[in-house]
């Protein structure tokens, strides 16, 4: 899109392996900064040999590119232009290809009265034990801390749940 922050060429295309939630393996896809595409498929493969389950991984131009879409299809995602929730003409994360959003549904984000997805909502007590749903030192928080990724469950004026990122200024 015009005024995209990252060219085409500073962007990967990465396949990783996964469990659904049928307990399946499938093959996942996702588009990344190219700097962080490697670790992109450790975070994943770390998260494969855990068992963790993401229920689809598919680009978010099957949606149109519209994260509404994808969230309310509980689809993990990276890279897509696009504001920050609110606050419009502020890039997000996502538009450098730095950010992650895993299993929405279960890991809504949450600020104020606003939900989203709206499917989220029975998911807002994380007290749950609910395949996919992210806790504070999980395998799947650990997996992207550890590389140095913040994830939205630790922000203290919103929750967004499904969300890990890195700012762009640590991998362009």
């Amino acid at each position: 899109k015009k005024g995209c922050p990252v060219p085409i060429k500073d962007l990967a295309y990465v396949t990783v392996s996964h469990w659904n939630f049928n307990e399946q393996i499938v093959s996942g896809e996702l588009v990344c900064h190219k700097n962080l595409a490697e670790e992109m498929v450790q975070i994943f493969l770390e998260l494969f040999e855990g068992s963790y389950p993401m229920n689809k991984m598919v680009l978010i131009d099957n949606y149109d590119a519209s994260d509404y879409r994808s969230m309310d299809d509980n689809n993990t995602w990276s890279f897509c232009m696009k504001d920050v929730e609110g606050e419009p003409g502020i890039l997000s994360k996502h538009s450098y290809g730095g950010a992650v959003d895993i299993n929405p549904v279960q890991n809504p984000y949450i600020k104020d009265d606003k939900i989203l997805p709206e499917s989220g909502r029975k998911y807002v007590d994380r007290t749950q034990d609910v395949p996919g749903l992210i806790k504070d030192g999980d395998l799947c928080c650990q997996a992207f801390i550890k590389r140095g990724y913040v994830w939205g469950g630790h922000v203290s004026y919103l929750k967004d749940y499904q969300h890990f990122h890195k700012v762009p200024e640590d991998f362009i």
